[in-house]
């Protein structure tokens, strides 16, 4: 197999108020083996782009406020997209000081977020997979997720060409939507119903629906009305994908029980919807600093 040349390497700037540290402990627990890798402080992911594939790389670059972005691929690539798409999955252009200052106004929350208070909304470099992953998550754990994510990779992904030089890189694309719309998937060890509403939304994806979510005035209720998306899988898409602030999966069992830490019981999930309003327009952040509090081996007891 032929490798992938450095096609492109370039400086993205952050702002105050960010982590990489915490957006890396985020992403770590939820990698999708095969497609993406953490070495050191490099996160590297095998990704789709509109006329190509690529290797990104992601570091910080030593005492700058920056992040080093190196781009391999077997054809020229487009920085204006890959830094955009990044800009959004590194959460760049979150408010946060308003976002902090929101936050603080509860007690608790003001303690989380004085322990993280550069944490954003890590997001996905494509929104298509982050939320086939979010459907995979329905009703598991992280590592089942996490499990269940691998064995779609491993049966229906495409070998990718690795980069030339060494060290860990994925080697392996995640599915394309058009392969999997209409698939009938089975030998991945969950439920007929799960893995027709990954073909289903597959088909979403392939037919332009993510492109069109970024206009779609109530994109929550476009994603709920496909068969097998309820309001914790479009809350998560929502918040994830779209960087929807407000949007809160109140369902969630690693909310509540992050939840119940200061409130002194796990709410139900309508107790939770009903506490989360004071967070409003920021329930999404709440939401990041809730799952970041808990112990990082349970993190969010469904699989998001």
């Amino acid at each position: 197999m032929s490798t992938l040349a450095l096609k492109d390497s370039f400086a993205l700037p952050v702002p105050p108020l960010f982590s990489w540290r915490d957006m890396l402990s985020y992403f770590f627990f939820r990698l999708i083996p095969g497609v993406e890798v953490i070495e050191g402080q490099a996160l590297r992911q095998a990704v789709r782009l509109p006329r190509s594939s690529a290797m990104i790389e992601v570091k910080p670059v030593p005492a700058t406020k920056a992040l080093g972005v190196r781009v391999f691929s077997a054809r020229e690539v487009e920085r204006d997209v890959i830094a955009a798409r990044l800009r959004r999955q590194f959460d760049l252009d979150a408010p946060m000081r308003k976002v902090n200052e929101r936050l603080k106004q509860h007690s608790a929350l003001g303690l989380l977020v004085k322990a993280r208070p550069g944490l954003r909304v890590p997001g996905a470099f494509d929104p298509y997979l982050l939320a086939m992953r979010a459907i995979l998550g329905q009703q598991v754990s992280v590592k089942g997720a996490t499990t269940l994510t691998a064995r779609l990779v491993e049966r229906y992904g495409e070998r990718a060409a690795p980069p030339n030089e060494d060290g860990l890189w994925p080697h392996t694309l995640f599915p394309a939507p058009e392969r999997l719309a209409g698939e009938t998937i089975e030998g991945l060890g969950m439920p007929g119903k799960r893995a027709a509403t990954l073909a289903r939304l597959a088909g979403f994806a392939a037919d332009g629906g993510f492109s069109a979510l970024e206009s779609d005035p109530a994109p929550l209720k476009t994603l709920e009305a496909l068969p097998g998306i309820g309001p914790w899988t479009a809350h998560y898409v929502g918040l994830r994908a779209l960087h929807l602030r407000d949007a809160f999966p109140s369902s969630d069992l690693g909310l509540r029980y992050a939840a119940g830490d200061f409130s002194g019981a796990v709410p139900s999930a309508k107790e939770l919807e009903e506490m989360s309003r004071a967070w409003s327009p920021y329930r999404g952040h709440a939401a990041i600093h809730l799952w970041a509090s808990l112990h990082t081996e349970t993190q969010g007891a469904k699989g998001g």
